[in-house]
């Protein structure tokens, strides 16, 4: 594995794309769970949504700086003449008309997008999304709706290049759920963190317990998607300890599993302590943790797509 200053900054732009795409599907469940079942526009309700809508709206601007990035970059990694290569046309031509290219198009569209979605559904209610119990103030089915369609269109993006290609349609499809569901997961736990401190003991007890009921079936669709994908990319078992790419997806199943017993731990211990003494301080601390075992998931999963390949066979 050759690493450059180009590779850094091309895994950079991943994994910013990564925790982007995260924090979309993430903040959309965590505040959709809210006004579900509970509803009412509260001092509580109103400062979390709008805390998530903020977070949301930086991570996708971020990650739309990312996308317009990358092809300079790509261009320039292969031009080896510095920051100038970012700009040579003759590369800058190559990076477009290759799958790179087509990858960048639908990605930046879908975040500008999302993004327009997000300010439009902000600027016609006059608040932030979701934080009144009428139709004002909360996301219509439509409006939900239109949200996962720019979503998932996102999400897609992610397959349109590497050798989920070579696999063809059903290997696409298989890594389009497989994002959808790592970002559902990974993205709600910095909500789930602020709302530890924003919310009250009685909601954070009914949003953690409905995000753990949710969560069983994220986490299923995650394993699925993911498992078949791994036998595809992988020869043999064997290439999980003997080749570079296996190494780095035992790393990402070691720590998923470390994220799925702390779920677990949540789910029947801390919430139950939880919701008998009102203390949210454990839980957060845990999910505080959670979330750094998230972010190595994420780093190796940019490593493994931007920088090193399976074997192919």
């Amino acid at each position: 594995m050759d690493v450059s200053t180009w590779s850094i900054l091309l895994l950079l732009t991943k994994l910013i794309s990564y925790v982007g795409v995260a924090a979309f599907f993430g903040g959309l469940l965590i505040t959709y769970m809210l006004v579900k079942d509970q509803g009412g526009s509260t001092s509580s309700n109103d400062e979390y949504c709008s805390v998530i809508y903020r977070w949301q709206l930086k991570w996708l601007v971020a990650s739309l700086i990312a996308a317009l990035l990358y092809l300079p970059l790509q261009a320039g990694s292969m031009a080896e003449t510095g920051l100038s290569g970012m700009v040579d046309s003759m590369m800058l031509n190559i990076a477009w008309q290759s799958v790179l290219g087509t990858q960048t198009l639908w990605r930046i569209l879908s975040l500008v997008l999302i993004i327009g979605w997000l300010l439009w559904i902000h600027l016609s209610q006059g608040k932030m999304p979701l934080n009144s119990n009428s139709a004002q103030g909360r996301y219509k089915p439509s409006q939900y709706a239109l949200g996962l369609i720019f979503g998932l269109i996102l999400a897609a993006s992610f397959s349109l290049s590497g050798h989920p290609v070579e696999l063809g349609l059903t290997a696409q499809v298989l890594l389009t759920l497989h994002v959808i569901a790592m970002a559902s997961w990974a993205g709600a736990l910095w909500p789930l963190y602020i709302s530890c401190r924003l919310l009250p003991s009685d909601k954070l007890g009914l949003i953690m317990h409905q995000y753990g009921q949710i969560a069983m079936v994220i986490v299923a669709m995650l394993i699925i998607c993911g498992g078949i994908l791994i036998v595809q990319l992988l020869g043999s078992v064997g290439e999980l300890f003997t080749s570079g790419y296996g190494q780095l997806v035992l790393l990402k199943l070691t720590l998923v599993s470390s994220m799925l017993l702390l779920g677990a731990w949540h789910k029947f211990s801390l919430v139950p302590e939880l919701l008998r003494s009102h203390n949210p301080s454990p839980l957060k601390k845990s999910i505080a943790f959670e979330g750094i075992i998230c972010v190595g998931v994420l780093l190796v999963t940019s490593i493994f797509t931007t920088l090193v390949g399976p074997v192919m066979h």
